[in-house]
């Protein structure tokens, strides 16, 4: 039997989460905004500011970046 335990979030880790969760949100609406395939272009990548979300979506879509 597996024991579960509760662990309590730091206050930056409680909104680091929640950042995160606000982010997937947002990703998944721009997605179904695109319809079936949920891709994005390049460009649209590349235009991203966040830098680390930049980085997730070019290794989502590296078929992209390959000349």
């Amino acid at each position: 039997m597996s024991e579960y335990r509760m662990m309590a979030l730091t206050e930056e880790e409680a909104a680091a989460f929640k950042e995160m969760l606000a982010d997937y949100a947002e990703m998944k609406e721009e997605r179904e905004k695109k319809g079936k395939s949920g891709r994005m272009t390049k460009e649209e990548i590349m235009s991203e500011k966040d830098t680390l979300r930049r980085q997730k979506l070019i290794r989502e879509n590296m078929d992209l970046f390959k000349n």
